[in-house]
């Protein structure tokens, strides 16, 4: 292998290749590297975790073939303290070392594996493609407004029911609707469009935070056993396909959808009293909210280190009282970019919703449980 490559674009791919790391990287060497593949006119880097495989396509100078199985944390770090914008990257095969040369600086570093012995990477064809987006940062955008809904363990509901870990996606012909819930909390966003064929696919976190690296257009298909995402640059994510079904959140969606008796406020004001709440009860007793005669107030269930409240205004002719876990409420309020909220309880679900004047955006709804029920 002999190529120069600009050092913003391999960090850039190997950048995207670190948003693969889990626990299993800090245990299985092979899973903490990247596959680099140079050939006549390309250079890509693999990377995979066994659940979730990037190919990204980098450009490069290419005077020489090869391939070669590198430490991914190694590698970044050696590229990214060079003294030259571009770096040449020389490997005489085998288990040779591979070098590393800017200006006047030279180094060589080890590779872990040859390249026949990297993972196998998913390779199969998909029949067809469920649908396309001209601008894949906003599906990245739909995720992320969702993502933290997954939870961090919770997989099996009170009635036996297993949870996928990932972000449910449903396409159809007018809308693209993307949920994630742990059996706690519920986070929906509904993108409009046109999509030419239906479709029904989870996508697990570590292919969420790789596609947040990406933008432009993109063409989503789905495949017996993987789903592939691939780029307008010849790059592609794919992930393996969860075998469990993704719980029926139908009632609740239906719950949110429907709720008249909403108030309407300021979501970073109600967001930072939260947090004092917070400060005041850090092992999350959980925080009281009670809204009456255009006044709502927030304050910790059972403070632990001191006492206080924020109140503040809110438009509607209904009240409401609840008391919630205060990292929940939280993460719905910081999963908004938006300025004005409305807030509804109904029965033992409380459901907050942007307010946006623009028809075409996105449909968003977050809805956690109260105490007792979450």
């Amino acid at each position: 292998m002999d190529l120069t490559v600009d050092r913003a674009d391999i960090l850039r791919a190997l950048q995207t290749c670190a948003t693969l790391a889990d626990k299993a990287a800090s245990v299985i060497p092979i899973i903490r590297s990247v596959l680099l593949i140079a050939t006549d006119d390309s250079l890509t880097i693999s990377a995979t975790n066994t659940e979730v495989t990037l190919r990204l396509a980098c450009p490069a100078r290419i005077r020489e073939a090869g391939a070669l199985v590198i430490d991914l944390v190694t590698l970044k770090d050696f590229l990214g303290n060079l003294p030259e914008d571009s770096a040449i990257l020389t490997h005489a095969g085998g288990k040779f070392p591979l070098k590393i040369e800017s200006g006047t600086t030279k180094f060589s570093v080890p590779i872990v594996k040859l390249a026949d012995d990297y993972p196998t990477l998913p390779v199969e064809e998909p029949t067809k493609v469920p649908f396309a987006v001209d601008d894949v940062t906003a599906v990245a955008d739909a995720y992320r407004a969702v993502v933290y809904a997954i939870g961090d363990g919770v997989r099996t509901t009170g009635d036996g029911t297993i949870l996928a870990k990932g972000v449910s996606i449903i396409a159809d012909a007018d809308r693209i609707e993307f949920c994630a819930t742990d059996g706690l909390r519920l986070a929906i966003t509904t993108m409009h469009g046109s999509t030419p064929s239906d479709a029904r696919d989870i996508t697990p976190p570590a292919a969420i935070r790789a596609l947040a690296k990406f933008s432009g257009s993109a063409q989503f298909y789905i495949g017996d056993r993987h789903t592939f995402i691939r780029f307008m640059d010849g790059s592609m994510l794919a992930y393996r396909r969860f075998d469990t079904k993704f719980p029926d959140y139908s009632r609740h969606r239906k719950i949110a959808l429907n709720s008249e008796s909403a108030l309407t406020l300021e979501r970073k004001r109600l967001a930072d009293a939260v947090r004092r709440a917070l400060i005041l009860t850090p092992s999350d007793r959980g925080v009281e909210i009670m809204a009456a005669m255009g006044r709502l107030t927030v304050r910790p269930m059972k403070a632990e280190r001191g006492e206080g409240s924020d109140t503040m205004p809110y438009e509607g002719d209904s009240g409401l009282r609840f008391e919630a876990s205060g990292p929940y409420m939280l993460q719905a309020l910081d999963a908004m970019d938006d300025e004005t909220i409305t807030m509804a309880q109904e029965g033992a679900v409380i459901v907050l919703r942007p307010v946006v004047s623009d028809l075409d955006a996105p449909e968003t709804m977050h809805g956690f449980g109260t105490c007792g029920n979450y």
